[in-house]
């Protein structure tokens, strides 16, 4: 409950950021001047550093879950383990 009360906290906070959009004429372009070639080779170098970005931050992301699994895993089988062992003694003298 406290989740889902977080949740549509965050979506209302959100919700009042105004998003403006101006209309685009059926005649105008997305990129302005005469120069293509220039205009694709520009796209393609922000491209290639969006994907690098991009690549950087899932490699650093996956490391990070790959240590937190590896970590609670290690806990939970500790914890797991340890458990089991009581659970048996302590039936043992019931």
């Amino acid at each position: 409950i406290i989740g889902m009360l977080w949740g549509l906290l965050q979506f209302l906070v959100i919700a009042r950021i105004p998003v403006k959009s101006e209309p685009v004429d059926e005649g105008s372009s997305l990129v302005s001047g005469a120069n293509d070639e220039a205009t694709t080779r520009r796209l393609i170098e922000i491209y290639e550093a969006i994907y690098e970005g991009a690549e950087s931050f899932l490699k650093a992301e996956y490391t990070v879950c790959a240590w937190f699994i590896l970590v609670f895993a290690a806990v939970i089988f500790v914890l797991v383990s340890w458990g089991t062992g009581w659970d048996f003694a302590r039936g043992l003298f019931t």
